[in-house]
């Protein structure tokens, strides 16, 4: 009987009409009942509080993939209970492109989003989980007051540094509500020297509260962009790229061929795991996944040859593997 079957489920009929290559449905009712009798069984330490395991019983995920010519098209698209839902806004934010400038047109990767009441998701957690993040806050000097300084975009990136070709540049960007996070960051680091940026001994990095954010980038990155006393892009960033704007609404994007470029790949010699690595990354583009709201997420993979369809090319990178 349909009543009795997967169709009756009131989030089946997208996919169960898809015409997608791949796709997939799950019900996290019957996952959240295999979690517990497993924990049960083992005698293990929950990871999240029966709470969150009642918000998530009422949730469902449909992913689907795609091979087109040239690449990969993903969708996944979850379902919430109005419960899940309402715990979901309590941290999801949108994000900007505030930070985004600050990605060099070189760069590797960047990864974009944004929370609020970032401390609140610890009342979600097991309690055994949540006894030793206490300990570890504890250990570090932080506490939840603190964590929750954290209110907005967060960016974090990898590119090629024009000042040590055999490192990559790191940044990561924090926004805040105040300089309270800095300000401990400091104190951790036994930093004595006043104002709104310290240098991390021997690391080529520094510190920079900047426009109520906090940012953790290489020198070169500082001088270029931070000095002034406001955040500014770079002459050339991605800021206005296709990568941008994936990040601009929240994501993530690796661009394979700045990796290909990279002087790093001279460190290690002509090994033949290096050489069949960067053979496979020379065959891709570039991967994006954009989240389009709090509940859907799309992904691509680019792939150089974009005469050919993404399948048939992924069996021969494969093989050739």
């Amino acid at each position: 009987k349909v009543s009795e079957s997967m169709l009756a489920h009131p989030n089946f009929a997208e996919f169960a009409a898809n015409d997608k290559d791949a796709s997939l449905f799950m019900d996290y009712g019957w996952v959240m009942e295999i979690m517990a009798e497993a924990q049960k069984n083992m005698n293990a330490p929950t990871s999240v509080s029966p709470q969150l395991m009642e918000y998530m019983k009422g949730m469902s995920v449909y992913g689907s993939l795609n091979f087109e010519t040239g690449k990969i098209a993903g969708d996944m698209k979850v379902y919430p209970s109005e419960a899940a839902k309402k715990y979901m806004e309590e941290f999801y934010m949108e994000p900007t492109d505030k930070f985004v400038g600050l990605l060099p047109k070189d760069s590797y990767l960047g990864f974009n989003f944004a929370v609020k009441n970032y401390s609140e998701c610890l009342k979600y957690m097991g309690e055994e989980v949540r006894q030793q993040i206490d300990e570890m806050l504890k250990q570090y000097g932080l506490s939840e007051e603190i964590i929750d300084n954290v209110h907005g975009d967060i960016l974090i990136g990898a590119y090629q540094d024009p000042d040590n070709a055999m490192i990559p540049g790191m940044i990561v960007a924090i926004q805040c509500k105040d300089r309270t996070l800095f300000d401990k960051v400091k104190e951790m680091m036994m930093i004595t020297a006043e104002g709104d940026m310290f240098e991390i001994p021997n690391m080529g990095y520094c510190v920079t509260y900047i426009d109520d954010a906090m940012i953790i980038s290489t020198k070169g990155l500082y001088n270029q962009c931070l000095a002034s006393g406001k955040i500014k892009a770079w002459d050339k960033s991605w800021k206005d790229s296709s990568m941008g704007q994936v990040l601009k609404k929240g994501g993530i994007a690796i661009d394979f061929q700045a990796i290909c470029q990279s002087d790093l790949w001279s460190l290690v010699g002509g090994s033949k795991e290096a050489a069949m690595a960067l053979s496979i990354l020379k065959q891709l583009e570039a991967f994006t996944m954009q989240m389009e709201s709090m509940q859907e997420t799309h992904s691509e993979l680019v792939l150089i040859n974009k005469d050919k369809n993404a399948l048939e090319q992924l069996i021969a990178i494969a093989v050739g593997a």
